[in-house]
């Protein structure tokens, strides 16, 4: 199973600003081959937290959030998962 996580920051009540929409404004990009028990361990310890899978797939969790001139900046995490014959059709 390929685990695909993502950083995005949010500035004020703007959408949340993905790395891979805006490459070159720092944040992460990773994938990385799991097992499945990783995938259901991040699932039921997120959605303890009342974090849970959007309808696109992704599950999304903020992180912290610091108050800079007047704004907050609230830093985002996604990650998905795929199987490796589902990457292999793309």
């Amino acid at each position: 199973m390929r685990q695909i996580t993502e950083s995005g920051w949010q500035y004020g009540t703007d959408p949340i600003r993905w790395h891979t929409e805006h490459a070159g404004e720092g944040g992460f990009y990773r994938e990385l081959d799991v097992d499945s028990t990783n995938r259901r361990r991040i699932l039921d310890r997120e959605h303890a937290h009342g974090n849970t899978t959007g309808p696109d797939g992704w599950l999304t969790m903020p992180g912290h959030t610091d108050h800079i001139n007047g704004v907050d900046i609230t830093d985002y995490t996604r990650i998905r998962w795929t199987d490796h014959l589902e990457e292999a059709c793309r």
